[in-house]
C-alpha cells in the first residue's frame, strides 16, 4: 500500500521546467510533496468522494458505468483494493447493459489491478479471457500494454534462464503489437520504442529519440519521459543524471 501511495504523491508533483532546476531544487520539491502528503491524500480522497456522491444519485446503468470508470482511474495507482472493487462493479454493470465492448474493457481493468498487485497468474488468466475483437483502438493499446508489462515483470523476476528467455520473447512480441497500434510520430510510439531499446541496452539511441520531446512535454508526458531518461542514464552509468531525472 505504501509504495502505491508514494507513487500517487509523485503524480501530484507540480509541472517543473527541469532544465532550469538543479538536483537540489528537484529534491526539495519532492521533499515538500512528501511533507504535504496528508493534505494531498485528502484532496485526492475528496475528489473521489464527489464522484461517489454523483454515483449514489445516478439511476442510468450507462452513467453508473462511466462514473465507476472515473472512480476506478482515480483509485488505480492510489488504492488498488478499491480500484479492483470498482473494476468488478464496472463488469457487473457492463453485463447488465449487455455491452460487449464495456465488458471486455472492464476485464482489462481487473487484469491491470491484478498485475499491479503482483498477482501475475490471475492477471494472465483475466486478460486471456478478453475478446479483443470487441476492443476499439484505445482498448487494443490497453490490451497489448497489459500483456507487455506482465511478461516484462515476469522476465525481470524469473531466475530460470529458460523461463526468462520465454518471457522476454513474449514481451518483445506484445511490444511489437503495441507499437503497431500507436499513432505514427506520437509520443507514445517513442516511449514504446525506447522500452525495446533499453531492454537491449541501447541507451544512446534511447536518449537520441527522447531528447526532441523534452521541452514540449506536458505533465503527463513528463512523468514517462523523465522515468525513461533515468533508466537510460542508469545504463550509461551516469548516477547523477539518473537521480536528477
Amino acid at each position: 500500500m505504501k509504495k502505491y501511495l508514494c507513487f500517487a504523491l509523485f503524480l501530484c508533483l507540480p509541472s517543473l521546467c527541469f532544465s532550469q532546476l538543479n538536483l537540489s531544487q528537484v529534491l526539495n520539491q519532492l521533499d515538500k510533496v512528501i511533507l504535504d502528503r496528508q493534505q494531498i491524500t485528502n484532496l485526492k480522497l475528496d475528489s473521489i468522494q464527489k464522484l461517489k456522491e454523483q454515483f449514489r444519485y445516478t439511476r442510468s446503468a450507462l452513467q453508473k458505468y462511466q462514473l465507476s470508470d472515473k472512480i476506478y482511474k482515480a483509485y488505480s495507482k492510489f488504492e488498488t483494493d478499491s480500484a479492483g472493487a470498482y473494476a468488478r462493479y464496472k463488469l457487473a454493470l457492463a453485463y447488465e447493459m449487455n455491452n460487449l465492448p464495456c465488458i471486455e474493457y472492464a476485464k482489462l481493468n481487473i487484469a491491470e489491478v491484478y498485475h499491479i498487485q503482483g498477482m501475475y497468474i490471475e492477471a494472465l488468466k483475466t486478460v486471456g479471457d478478453v475478446k479483443k475483437k470487441f476492443l476499439d483502438k484505445a482498448g487494443l493499446k490497453y490490451y497489448f500494454n497489459i500483456y507487455r508489462t506482465l511478461y516484462g515483470y515476469m522476465a525481470d523476476y524469473a531466475s530460470d534462464k529458460t523461463c526468462k528467455r520465454l518471457y522476454t520473447d513474449k514481451t518483445d512480441v506484445y511490444r511489437d503489437s503495441l507499437l503497431a497500434v500507436q499513432n505514427r510520430g506520437s509520443f507514445n510510439e517513442v516511449i514504446v520504442k525506447t522500452d525495446g531499446l533499453l531492454r537491449r541496452g541501447y541507451y544512446r539511441e534511447t536518449l537520441a529519440l527522447l531528447s526532441p520531446w523534452f521541452h514540449k512535454s506536458d505533465l503527463d508526458m513528463m512523468r514517462s519521459l523523465c522515468y525513461t531518461f533515468a533508466m537510460a542514464y542508469r545504463q550509461a552509468g551516469d548516477t547523477e543524471r539518473e537521480e536528477y531525472y
